[in-house]
């Protein structure tokens, strides 16, 4: 009983029942699949989205950079360079659809970028 109220309390109590049984059985989840030109569309506003975080990234460690001392920040110039680079490489890499240079750049960038943070620390 109480497991029941608890259910009507938070809204759950049919949660693990069907919904829409008279749509078909690929139409009933809350995931669908994109079109093609959806899809197209999505990606394109995604790698806008990555571009200008990404900026705010070098923005940021920039600034972090500049309050370090003399003497460290010229690694961490590189580092945040061979970062950037990395991720201009996995930006022109995703455009030209290469799917094993873009995982390739992407785990680089990973890399290069926990390498920035373990340096910042």
């Amino acid at each position: 009983m109480v497991g029941v109220l608890w259910n009507l309390a938070v809204g759950t109590l049919n949660s693990d029942e069907a919904r829409d049984l008279k749509l078909p059985l690929k139409e009933r989840f809350f995931l669908q699949p994109l079109s093609h030109s959806e899809a197209t569309q999505r990606a394109k506003e995604s790698a806008k989205e990555i571009v200008v975080k990404a900026e705010y990234l070098r923005y940021g460690l920039n600034t972090v950079i500049s309050s370090k001392p003399k003497d460290h920040k010229q690694s961490l110039k590189e580092l945040t360079g061979k970062l950037f680079q990395d991720i201009s490489n996995l930006d022109y890499a995703a455009k030209v659809k290469s799917t094993p240079q873009a995982e390739k750049y992407y785990a680089k960038a990973v890399s290069t970028l926990n390498d920035v943070l373990a340096n910042l620390g």
